[in-house]
């Protein structure tokens, strides 16, 4: 059983997951609107909820999930960074990584996972 506490702001929710597939807690944010009181939510390269899928060209956005299954992913990862010590869920023999993850809705960003990964399975 997992113990999770959530904490939400307007724009931004934060949790914590114990007891996850992993030593230690899963920790991560949701960004979920432009701004929180007025300051700009957006991560290191720019991005930002209500950018477009376009926006993410320049950084090198993967593929991560199509629920719809009609080769249009509608969640997108980028800024992937390999973590020691884990293997990836998605691609059995290697390295797990960490990544900013973006929801879609058609071409719009929906929300900001950060991180997300692909090597625990909650």
């Amino acid at each position: 059983m997992f113990d999770t506490d959530i904490d939400d702001w307007d724009g931004l929710r934060m949790f914590v997951v114990r007891g996850g597939d992993r030593d230690g807690d899963v920790e991560g944010l949701a960004i979920r609107d432009v701004a929180l009181h007025g300051v700009p939510l957006a991560t290191v390269e720019g991005i930002a909820v209500a950018d477009m899928r376009s926006d993410l060209s320049a950084i090198g956005p993967e593929d991560v999930h199509d629920s719809e299954g009609d080769g249009v992913a509608d969640q997108v990862g980028f800024g992937f960074r390999d973590i020691r010590g884990t293997k990836s869920l998605a691609e059995p023999g290697a390295t797990g990584s960490e990544f900013a993850l973006a929801p879609l809705d058609g071409d719009v960003i929906t929300e900001l996972h950060l991180p997300g990964n692909d090597f625990c399975d909650l």
